[in-house]
C-alpha cells in the first residue's frame, strides 16, 4: 500500500471525523484526536464487531460494547426508539452471541431515527472489507432502514431496506449512474436474513458485491451475490470513517417501520468457506474451524497419530480425542510358502512393550517384546490374527491383520 498517499488521504482523519460531528451527528460526539493511518493500525482495529448485547430493554444510545470502534453509540437522533431487545437473530455457519437491537420508527411523514459509531481507524483504499449484519422487518414497513457506511462526504452506502422496495437491497451509492439503480435482491425483509457486502477499495472507482442470505459453507465464487451483479461506483470513495443504523417512520401515515439488527461485522477476512487444506489431512479449512473445531495447520490435532482426516472420513473416531490405536499396516500380508518373510513390526500409539499374536499361521512366530513377527510359512491358506498390544499402564489396545500364504 502507498502509506504516503494513505497518510495524505487519512491524516485528515480527525478533521473529516469532526466534519461527520458537525453535518451528520448535530455536534453530539466530537471527541476526535489527530490520527496517522497505517497498514498496522488498519489490521489492529479489525475486525470491528457490535454484538449488541446490552440489557434488555435499554436505550442502545452512548453505550459501548462491541471492538474496532473509537467510541460509543452516540445520542438518539430522531423521535423514536433504538434498545437492545431480548435474544440473538441467527443464521447457519454464524456465530451470534447476546441480545439484538429493536428499532421502533415514529408515526408522521419523513420523521428518522439514527445512530452514529465512529470506527477506531477508518477503512481505507488497498484493503477489501467484508461488511455483514443481521436484520428482520417486522411490520412491512416501507421506509427506509439499515446501515450506512460514511465517509467525509457523507453517507455512502445503505445496506438495509430502502423505501422502494420490499425486498433487501444496496442503494444510496455516491455517483451511481441512475441508469443502475439499487441492487435489489429477491428476498423479502419480513424474513430474518443476513446481509453482507463486499466493498474492495481502490484507487478510483470501488467494487461493490452484495449478497442476502450467502452460503457461508461454500467458498466464496460458490456462493452467488443474489442482488445482481458486482458494479463499480463512479468515484473514489475516499476513507469510510464510521456507520449510521436506523431509518425512516411511517410512509404516507401508514406501514410503521420496525426492524430488528444483530452482528455487526467489519473485517478483511472473508466469512466465506476456506475451501484450501493448510495440513493435507482431508479436511479442508473451514471444516477444521467451524464443523469440527481441529486446528487447520495441525494434521494430527489430538496427537494421537491419526490424521484428522482419516479420524473423520474413514476411522469415524473423535479427531479432538486422543485414540488408541495401533498404528501398523492392518491390511491382508501375503507371504509365499517356505520363504522368509519381511519385517513386520506391530506399532502403536499407547507405547506399548507387550505384544501377542493368535491365529499365526505355522512356522511364523511374534517377539512378545518387540512386537516384530519374522519365520518362514509352512501352510497355505489365508490366516486371521488377533494382535494385542499393552504398555506399562495396562492400556491395552487390539486389532486383527489376514496373512495369506500361497
Amino acid at each position: 500500500m502507498n502509506t504516503s498517499k494513505t497518510r495524505l488521504r487519512n491524516s485528515n482523519y480527525a478533521e473529516a471525523s469532526a466534519s461527520i460531528c458537525k453535518s451528520v451527528l448535530s455536534q453530539r460526539v466530537c471527541n476526535i484526536g489527530i490520527l496517522l493511518v497505517t497498514s498496522a493500525q488498519i489490521a489492529n482495529a479489525l475486525p470491528v464487531y457490535e454484538p449488541f448485547s446490552y440489557p434488555v430493554g435499554t436505550q442502545i444510545a452512548q453505550k459501548n460494547l462491541g471492538t474496532g470502534w473509537a467510541a460509543p453509540w452516540t445520542s438518539l437522533i430522531g423521535n423514536g426508539s433504538i434498545d437492545a431487545n431480548a435474544g440473538s437473530l441467527s443464521y447457519p455457519a454464524a456465530s451470534v452471541s447476546g441480545n439484538k437491537m429493536f428499532f421502533e420508527g415514529t408515526p408522521g411523514s419523513g420523521i428518522n431515527t439514527y445512530l452514529f459509531r465512529q470506527l477506531s481507524a477508518p477503512l481505507i483504499e488497498g484493503h477489501t472489507y467484508y461488511i455483514s449484519f443481521l436484520a428482520q422487518n417486522l411490520n412491512e414497513g416501507r421506509q427506509f432502514f439499515g446501515l450506512s457506511l460514511y465517509t467525509d462526504s457523507g453517507e455512502e452506502l445503505l445496506i438495509g431496506q430502502s423505501s422502494y422496495s420490499p425486498n433487501w437491497t444496496v442503494n444510496r451509492l455516491s455517483g451511481l449512474d441512475s441508469t443502475v439503480g439499487v441492487l435489489v435482491s429477491n428476498v423479502d425483509s419480513s424474513k430474518p436474513a443476513m446481509l453482507l457486502v463486499k466493498l474492495d477499495m481502490r484507487s478510483g472507482a470501488e467494487k461493490v458485491t452484495f449478497w442476502v442470505n450467502p452460503i457461508l459453507s461454500k467458498a466464496e465464487n460458490g456462493s452467488a451475490p443474489q442482488g445482481g451483479t458486482s458494479f463499480l461506483t463512479k468515484e473514489d470513495l475516499g476513507s469510510v470513517l464510521g456507520v449510521r443504523v436506523g431509518g425512516g417512520g411511517y410512509r404516507n401515515g401508514i406501514n410503521p417501520t420496525n426492524h430488528f439488527m444483530d452482528e455487526i461485522r467489519i473485517d478483511e477476512k472473508s466469512p466465506f468457506a476456506d475451501t484450501r487444506d493448510f495440513d493435507g489431512d482431508g479436511l479442508n479449512n473451514y471444516e477444521e474451524i467451524h464443523v469440527y473445531k481441529t486446528n487447520p495447520n495441525k494434521a494430527d490435532t489430538d496427537g494421537d497419530t491419526l490424521t484428522d482426516g482419516n479420524e473423520v472420513l474413514k476411522l469415524k473416531t473423535n479427531p479432538l480425542v486422543f485414540t488408541k490405536w495401533i498404528t501398523s499396516d492392518l491390511s491382508i500380508l501375503k507371504l509365499k510358502l517356505g520363504k522368509d518373510m519381511l519385517r513386520y513390526k506391530l506399532t502403536t500409539n499407547i507405547g506399548a512393550n507387550r505384544f501377542t499374536a493368535t491365529g499365526l499361521p505355522s512356522g511364523l512366530k511374534m517377539n512378545i517384546e518387540t512386537g516384530v513377527i519374522s519365520g518362514k510359512p509352512t501352510k497355505k491358506g489365508t490366516f486371521k490374527v488377533a494382535l494385542t498390544a499393552k504398555n506399562k499402564s495396562n492400556v491395552t489396545v487390539h486389532g486383527v491383520i489376514l496373512i495369506k500364504v500361497s
